[in-house]
């Protein structure tokens, strides 16, 4: 018979297999070393980002890399299964011990809290309904960007402006919590699951509205040690997390540098993962040389890349302008530049999504159209405008491909650079008046929606934190996107949701060229390596193979 030791071992084994479905294996330091692909708990594991996350309040981040670090200090209601593709997007319970169950009219949502999680130091209480209730709240306080999502909550209109104290469609009873809609919402699952939706303490929360990212409190399997912006970023065990995941003892995310000296890290031993795009000029020899290419991670995302032109900035709130534009870019040269990570896009789904259709209303380039369309619009020789976009790579050699294009038919580009941590909250506010720039979209959730209502519905316009960095605002449009919202066939859902996106691709809003497939380089000892299709790289799956030599 097995003796109780070894069983131990081998149910410990089983648990860790099961929290990270990955295709990878590994772990490192004094207590954790794994040469024969089994995972095991210990060590240190590096990351690198360049610019690093705009916050790590659940409130208010919305950049990939925040999104990538909250999960594994942070939870809600509900979670996704640790899995890529499609398999991924499966909801499981998470804080909610078992899914809610849903009136027949779709409007009533009842949550049990789980019972036994604990906010760690400096709180060190246990999680309960009322929790949820103050953190849905407190989105509206906040002007969260994320406040859109949960407007078909009774009374969360009423409380963001000004005409209630709380929300009275979150109702609390114990350990009981209940959402009552307005509307149906075939999503709103999903949008339980975003980290908007993440549950935090009030006694911390508001002492600290502004800068929560710096007194953040954990319920995960991690904690935020140290967070010293531009610097790093220290995540350690929560002593007062009692689950299964997590095996790396510290994950250090080292914050400036560039991409180019990542990978070099990488390669060196010195670090083990970027969570920036690899650099292009790098990823072709990445995948040539026999030492590396192996390491070479490569996902399927749902991502539109984009180059947008707002509409209330001359010239481009005329029709004929922004054509000009999408004939003038030469799409394939985009690619290239992005050393082909992904697919040329021509709409705004995704081809991860069954609404996918391919569209090809401005084939190009097609330069001679662009420059008789700029003469109609009273623009023979062209004007001048200002081009924005971050200053993390490819985007700034991509700005000057776009400028160079655009100067082929006489639109004469001043480029602006500026770190991500700040880009999308300038660009996100309309009294800015940013005419033109780049920018990039992944999914939230795997519905249509979370790309053509988020980025498209001119009445989300808000005054800071807008996603409508078009500003893009068709009454047709709008109407049309919230009756498909309320809709639960999905079939008539898909076929509106193509409709739109040929509406509003056709109204030339923005110049979508990339679906992007994300590629990742991991270094020799990193194991466990997964990128979900709306979480990104999945931190607490990591763990490292063998232990680093000093």
């Amino acid at each position: 018979m097995v003796s109780n030791r070894l069983l131990i071992l081998y149910l410990a084994i089983i648990c860790l297999l099961l929290a990270c479905r990955s295709g990878e294996q590994a772990t490192e330091g004094p207590q954790a070393v794994s040469t024969d692909g089994i995972p095991r708990r210990g060590g240190k594991i590096i990351l690198l980002s360049q610019n690093g996350p705009d916050y790590l309040d659940p409130g208010l981040a919305y950049l990939t890399t925040s999104w990538e670090i909250l999960p594994a200090v942070n939870n809600g209601l509900l979670t996704y299964v640790k899995a890529s593709g499609a398999e991924g997007m499966n909801l499981i319970p998470d804080l909610a011990s078992k899914m809610p169950d849903i009136s027949p009219d779709g409007r009533r949502y009842t949550f049990v809290v789980k019972k036994g999680v604990r906010f760690g130091s400096p709180v060190n209480r246990e999680v309960t309904a009322a929790d949820f209730k103050y953190s849905m709240e407190r989105l509206v306080a906040l002007n969260s960007p994320g406040i859109g999502f949960y407007m078909n909550i009774a009374g969360a209109l009423q409380m963001s402006r000004g005409e209630a104290d709380h929300i009275s469609g979150v109702q609390v009873c114990g350990d009981t919590l209940t959402f009552r809609l307005l509307e149906p919402d075939a999503l709103f699952l999903n949008k339980l699951a975003m980290p908007f939706a993440y549950v935090v303490p009030r006694e911390v929360a508001e002492k600290h509205p502004q800068d929560y990212s710096q007194h953040h409190v954990a319920t995960g399997p991690y904690t935020i040690a140290e967070y010293i912006p531009r610097r790093r970023i220290i995540l350690v065990r929560n002593p007062n997390y009692t689950g299964q995941e997590g095996y790396a003892d510290t994950l250090e995310v080292q914050l400036g540098g560039n991409t180019l000296n990542a990978i070099a890290k990488i390669k060196k031993g010195q670090a083990d993962l970027s969570l920036d795009v690899i650099p292009s000029s790098e990823l072709p020899r990445l995948k040539r040389d026999p030492r590396y290419k192996d390491r070479v991670k490569i996902t399927p995302v749902g991502s539109l890349y984009y180059i947008f032109m707002n509409l209330r900035v001359k010239p481009f709130d005329d029709l004929r302008v922004r054509q000009a534009v999408c004939y003038a870019i030469d799409k394939r040269a985009l690619l290239k530049v992005w050393s082909a990570q992904g697919i040329i896009a021509n709409e705004i789904i995704p081809p991860e999504f069954p609404a996918f259709q391919a569209l090809t209303l401005y084939p190009g380039p097609n330069l001679d159209k662009a420059r008789a369309l700029l003469a109609e619009a009273g623009y023979p020789e062209g004007f001048k405008t200002d081009f924005y976009a971050t200053n993390i790579d490819p985007m700034p050699r991509l700005a000057e491909v776009i400028q160079a294009q655009l100067r082929q038919v006489g639109i004469m580009t001043t480029i602006k650079l500026f770190d991500s941590s700040v880009y999308y909250q300038l660009i996100g506010r309309p009294a800015e008046q940013v005419p033109m720039g780049a920018s990039g979209w992944y999914q939230d959730y795997p519905d249509p929606s979370n790309f053509i209502d988020v980025l498209f519905n001119g009445r989300r316009i808000t005054p800071v934190r807008n996603n409508n960095v078009s500003h893009y605002d068709n009454p047709r449009v709008n109407d049309l996107i919230e009756q498909t919202l309320k809709l639960m066939d999905s079939q008539v859902r898909t076929e509106n949701w193509r409709r739109l996106d040929r509406m509003i691709t056709a109204d030339a809003t923005i110049v979508p060229y990339l679906h992007y497939t994300n590629h990742a380089f991991i270094s020799r000892r990193l194991g466990g390596y997964l990128y979900h299709p709306s979480a990104g790289t999945m931190l607490t799956c990591l763990y490292l193979k063998e232990q680093r030599e000093r």
